[in-house]
């Protein structure tokens, strides 16, 4: 049984905006006050043809442009606002993504989320005709060579050691870094990569998280139950080991027997089984009951086995259903800016 696990994403850093004014909960058609990593103010480009997507038109674009495969990075700088090198952050995607849009016919926001106790977010909204305003993060993953700061993204093992995570044989999936948010002012934020969801609901997203803890839960499940069945297989393989060792020597007529466990397991103590007469017959008799209880056990391994096999089917089956990756986003919004 062979499987890796599944991964969490940690949203740990913001990207850089420099903020030159900051008001809550606003709509506007002005240019955002907001400079991307360069100092550069943001420059957003409308298009007057642009019009509201449905879900699927905003899908599809989503999927061809290539906004977020770019990487996020903090730039050089020789002091603020003169980059040696320039970095591409959040503000930058978000940019470059609206931008994009409307000139692709689709009508685009330059969203900024304010969070507590964290620098402000750049990101997209869209408003749909069918499921009305939804959120659109792009941003990227890290530049490699800039990390002179922690990077954004963390892989972090589901229950790093457990069995699932060993024996799983699952290839690696690059995450899908478009992103649908849920924001709720004062409440902390849900994020999810765009194609997981039927719709773009926070119902369908709420009962998306509820099937993630239960998938989780069920992991933890699983490898308590599959180390419970590995201590009992190996100590069934000992006792068979141990069995055959007796059978030899029942069959020569020796009186002694041992048994070689495996390489770097110390061998069993020679123990005498007694040969003739009434000796004889009870341990003819004994290594017959012996046999029925090993294949007793057997039975139930391998009962225990496949049921643990279909139940590791059904753990892969729900690990692509909620996707290779999700986010751990702890972030809680104070107050919300679009930019249209």
């Amino acid at each position: 049984m062979s499987h890796k696990s599944r991964i969490v994403l940690t949203l740990l850093l913001v990207a850089t905006l420099v903020t030159i004014v900051v008001v809550h909960n606003l709509t506007s058609h002005k240019q955002p006050p907001y400079a991307v990593d360069s100092g550069r103010q943001v420059r957003l480009v409308n298009n007057r043809q642009a019009t509201d997507p449905t879900w699927e038109e905003l899908l599809a674009f989503l999927q061809d442009d290539d906004t977020d495969s770019l990487s996020y990075s903090r730039g050089i700088y020789a002091s603020p606002g003169q980059p040696i090198v320039p970095g591409f952050v959040c503000g930058d995607f978000a940019e470059r993504l609206h931008n994009n849009a409307e000139a692709a016919g689709i009508r685009a926001a330059f969203v900024v989320f304010h969070l507590r106790d964290e620098e402000p977010h750049a990101l997209n909204a869209f408003e749909t005709v069918d499921y009305g305003l939804v959120y659109i993060d792009c941003t990227g993953k890290l530049r490699p060579l800039f990390q002179a700061v922690e990077p954004p993204l963390f892989r972090v093992d589901l229950g790093a050691g457990s069995s699932f995570v060993e024996d799983a044989d699952i290839p690696y999936v690059e995450p899908d870094y478009n992103k649908l948010v849920f924001a709720v002012e004062g409440d902390p934020i849900g994020m999810v990569s765009i194609g997981v969801l039927q719709e773009p609901t926070r119902e369908a997203y709420l009962e998306y998280t509820a099937r993630l803890s239960a998938f989780e839960a069920d992991v933890v499940r699983y490898d308590e139950e599959i180390r419970d069945y590995d201590s009992r297989a190996r100590s069934y393989h000992r006792e068979v080991i141990v069995y055959e060792a007796k059978v030899e020597a029942w069959n020569s007529g020796s009186p002694t027997w041992t048994a070689e466990l495996s390489p770097g397991i110390p061998a069993l103590d020679i123990q005498p089984i007694r040969i003739g007469g009434k000796t004889s017959e009870l341990s003819y008799f004994g290594l017959m009951v012996e046999y029925r209880e090993l294949e007793e056990e057997h039975n139930t391994l391998m009962d225990e086995y496949n049921r643990l096999t279909e139940w590791l089917e059904f753990l892969l089956q729900e690990l692509d259903i909620l996707g290779h990756w999700f986010w751990d986003v702890a972030w809680i919004v104070d107050g919300i800016e679009i930019y249209w």
